[in-house]
């Protein structure tokens, strides 16, 4: 499911050349795992962190979005294993030195 999708990433024009760029800079990955509200489902950003120049301690550096992907889960209990799954695909395809964080709703994932 996840080389299929990204394939489709790199052949989307905005999606393909924001991945090559974020991977060519060596930027952190962060996938967050999310939902647009109830019953919707849940989807993926693949995002970097947006570097400020002012950040307020213990405050997460807000993400930059480089490609959102609808419908990748049904509920939260499949963070782990699907992002866990899709990182390690992004890893093996673009070679990433890191593997990409794993965030919930906009936040990093505490764990299970």
């Amino acid at each position: 499911m996840f080389e299929q999708m990204i394939e489709l990433i790199e052949r989307h024009a905005s999606y393909g050349p924001a991945m090559k760029e974020a991977v060519r800079a060596k930027e952190q990955l962060v996938l967050d795992y999310h939902t647009h509200g109830r019953g919707t489902g849940y989807c993926v950003s693949i995002a970097k962190k947006k570097h400020t120049p002012l950040r307020i301690l213990g405050q997460a550096e807000p993400l930059v979005e480089l490609v959102h992907i609808k419908g990748v889960g049904e509920v939260e209990a499949q963070c782990d294993e699907l992002m866990g799954a899709l990182g390690r695909e992004l890893v093996a395809h673009y070679q990433l030195l890191a593997p990409p964080l794993v965030y919930l709703n906009g936040k990093p994932r505490q764990g299970p």
